[in-house]
């Protein structure tokens, strides 16, 4: 996976740590200027590692998010490559920022806000964004193998088959009540209760197994 790192200068020395903690986990990392030949323009560059980049790691600070910071211009350009920043965008919080200082574009989904080692809360939460690029090659080695890529799929098959129609009936059951409860709050939400009800979605969207639905809900109350 190739993944952007966006972040304010006075962060240079996490975003080192990180970019090469992201790196050790097999990833492309576009960390920034640095990257650039001596005297290169930076924007079409910047704009150009964006474009093909899969994801981004965006570290929330006060100067991050403040008006006019170029970290801000690199989340418009993240915008224009993804609509909606579910799975792509992976905001992280390096420095007590208020939460409604955040643009809509990064409320929209959940913030990480490490309790411990920042770099190692964000590697984790990336590799939960797209695929660990160390488990494909393994899964790559069993199908070279053929028989043993064969039994697992198999195997896989039919764990699928010999779920329980309870289980099934008590999924679909928890997905149609987290539905009912977002609906619910994001009728709260337009009616002016936006952070109460941005609270509650935050916290049906954290649910296993959450419905998409929620997702959009959360994202339009953060947008509205």
């Amino acid at each position: 996976m190739k993944v952007f790192l966006s972040y304010p200068s006075g962060q240079r020395a996490l975003a080192e740590r990180l970019a090469l903690a992201i790196e050790a986990e097999g990833h492309d990392v576009f960390f920034d200027r640095a990257q650039l030949d001596p005297g290169e323009s930076f924007h079409q560059p910047l704009r150009d590692g964006i474009d093909q980049s899969d994801a981004m790691v965006f570290l929330v600070t006060p100067e991050s998010v403040a008006g006019g910071s170029y970290t801000l211009t690199e989340l418009a350009q993240a915008r224009q490559r993804w609509r909606r920043p579910g799975g792509r965008v992976l905001p992280v919080m390096v420095t007590p920022t208020p939460i409604d200082r955040l643009p809509a574009y990064l409320s929209a989904v959940t913030v990480l806000q490490p309790q411990g080692d920042p770099v190692a809360e964000t590697v984790a939460a990336l590799a939960r964004l797209g695929p660990d690029p160390r488990r494909q090659r393994r899964r790559m080695a069993l199908l070279a193998v053929g028989g043993i890529a064969v039994a697992a799929l198999a195997g896989a098959a039919s764990y699928v088959a010999v779920q329980t129609r309870a289980e099934t009936a008590a999924r679909e059951a928890a997905q149609a009540r987290a539905i009912a409860q977002a609906t619910a709050a994001r009728e709260l939400c337009v009616s002016g209760g936006h952070a109460v009800a941005l609270a509650q979605l935050n916290e049906i969207a954290a649910r296993p197994q959450v419905p998409d639905k929620v997702l959009e809900l959360r994202e339009t109350c953060a947008m509205t």
